[in-house]
């Protein structure tokens, strides 16, 4: 296997699918708002928050399997890898029906978190289609973990891509001709499908060794520590991603949902866009952490990672920070503009997650699942507790200062596990990385205050050409910064001689 080239071909395959599927969420979520509604909208977002509760069922299954698949793919162990599918196979069949069983049992409950809009029966009939839709992707994609493992990601992407743009181009039409919610979900339903029957057919051509074996139990509660630990993590991460929704609803009211939900997609499509290109490293993390036995080549190739996350961080999330209020009104129109805080605060969050969701790559392909579950209990009790008080006397702000500041705990918990455990390091090498992420915040601040301040100078009435012009403006000020401040640092000129094809497998 090349592992340059594969890396390569995941990225740029994950990252145009991402664009596709961000420029597709847009134009559906427009026609959406026409003809659906905004309290539609809130309860379809409010579902998707439900059931992300219930995907806790999941436990961090998939990424335990991946990195359990990773020495049995690069040994060519093929007894090991049919164990391990089989016992994803087993365990994902259980969740899905798991999923159906509890989402019934739910039913009673959505009177409850749902307000400002009638809960009554075709309430109930949305959220079970809705529910069908996630359980079916349980049913039928334990393959994937394997192509993801032997980086092979752009396989499943490619497909899911495709599939996504038919369904997409058809939930417009129903929206449009018939302007049906039932119909809409029916169409999500038939798209997870079919994506994951032809994946799964591809995956036994590319492996024709898979097939079906006995339930091996030594394996599975081999699996199942590892899962223990990560389950933490996996609570944390819901938490962090869907809580806020649910708070927002049952505190303030789920029409509210709808309005935040709009600034959500925005900065979901920048999470698209980033982790469509990155996320597809992470087998390579896990095969470098596998073949290097030096630690100090280990950090030397993390702090190069983390520069790079902070470069892409920097020139996405300060025009976004600029513009996000801008593309607001072009997009859905300026009737669902929020509070200069929601913008701020939400950017923030966007910053921290790109920059340092490099330290759960390295956490992950190291398998330190129960050196990180002790930060991840607090840093979601951090988010709750926070978002839950502050709420009552600051609004949705006091929510998103809760997700903020849970985050910023995570950046430092989730670090120090790296270095104390992966890199094995003294203190001192983990305080030069805290004061360079100071460093990133700072000059991040700076360029975004500079940003807006020169954005807000120009005088363009048209909403279309000031978003084209404040994000060249933007563009312009981070480029400045980042060579004023970053341009003789090592990691500069250390990318500067590196190809394409090396920052992939981060060879310099």
């Amino acid at each position: 296997m090349n592992i340059k080239k594969t890396a390569l071909r995941n990225g740029s395959v994950g990252f145009m699918s991402q664009v596709i599927a961000s420029l597709f969420q847009f134009l559906t979520r427009y026609f959406f708002l026409q003809y659906l509604g905004i309290e539609v909208l809130g309860l379809n977002s409010m579902f998707a928050s439900v059931f992300s509760a219930f995907a806790l069922a999941e436990l961090g299954f998939q990424s335990v399997v991946i990195y359990h698949l990773y020495k049995p793919i690069r040994d060519g162990d093929h007894a090991a890898i049919n164990t391990l599918i089989s016992i994803y196979r087993f365990v994902y069949r259980i969740i899905g029906i798991f999923f159906l069983v509890i989402s019934v049992a739910f039913l009673p409950f959505l009177q409850y978190i749902i307000k400002g809009i009638a809960v009554d029966r075709s309430i109930y009939f949305y959220f079970m289609l809705q529910s069908a839709s996630s359980a079916f992707t349980y049913f039928l994609s334990c393959k994937r973990a394997l192509l993801i493992a032997d980086q092979n990601e752009y396989i499943p992407k490619l497909i899911d891509t495709a599939t996504n743009i038919v369904s997409e181009l058809f939930q417009i039409y129903v929206i449009i001709r018939y302007q049906s919610y039932p119909l809409y979900l029916c169409i999500r339903i038939l798209q997870v499908i079919l994506s994951n029957i032809i994946v799964n057919g591809i995956c036994q051509k590319k492996y024709p060794y898979l097939k079906p074996v006995p339930f091996d139990r030594k394996s599975f509660f081999t699996i199942w520590n590892d899962v223990k630990n990560l389950f933490s993590a996996t609570i944390a991460g819901y938490i962090y991603g869907s809580t806020d929704n649910f708070v927002i609803s049952i505190l303030i009211n789920t029409v509210t949902v709808g309005y935040y939900t709009n600034y959500q997609t925005v900065i979901i499509g920048i999470k698209r866009l980033t982790n469509g290109l990155l996320t597809p490293i992470a087998p390579a993390i896990g095969r470098l952490l596998i073949d290097t036995d030096s630690n100090q080549d280990k950090e030397q190739t993390f702090r190069l990672y983390y520069h790079i996350r902070f470069i892409i961080a920097f020139f996405l999330v300060i025009p976004c920070y600029t513009l996000i209020n801008t593309c607001i009104t072009i997009w859905v129109g300026s009737s669902y503009i929020m509070s200069p805080g929601v913008s701020m605060l939400l950017c923030f969050d966007l910053f921290i997650h790109l920059v340092h969701s490099g330290c759960s790559d390295y956490i992950n392909g190291s398998g330190l699942f129960s050196q990180e579950k002790k930060i991840e209990i607090v840093g979601a009790l951090i988010n709750l507790i926070l978002s839950v008080i502050l709420c009552f006397k600051l609004g949705i702000i006091g929510i998103l200062i809760g997700t903020v500041a849970s985050q910023l705990w995570f950046w430092t918990g989730r670090s120090w596990v790296v270095y104390r455990y992966c890199f094995k390091m003294p203190f001192s090498h983990y305080w030069q990385y805290l004061k360079e992420s100071g460093l990133y915040i700072i000059v991040s601040l700076f360029t975004a205050f500079i940003s807006c301040l020169l954005f807000k100078m120009l005088k363009i009435h048209d909403p279309l050409q000031l978003f084209l012009a404040g994000g060249l403006l933007s563009l312009i000020i981070c480029a400045i910064s980042y060579f004023l401040f970053f341009g003789r640092s090592k990691y500069f000129i250390r990318l500067k001689k590196l190809k394409m094809r090396d920052l992939c497998t981060f060879k310099g």
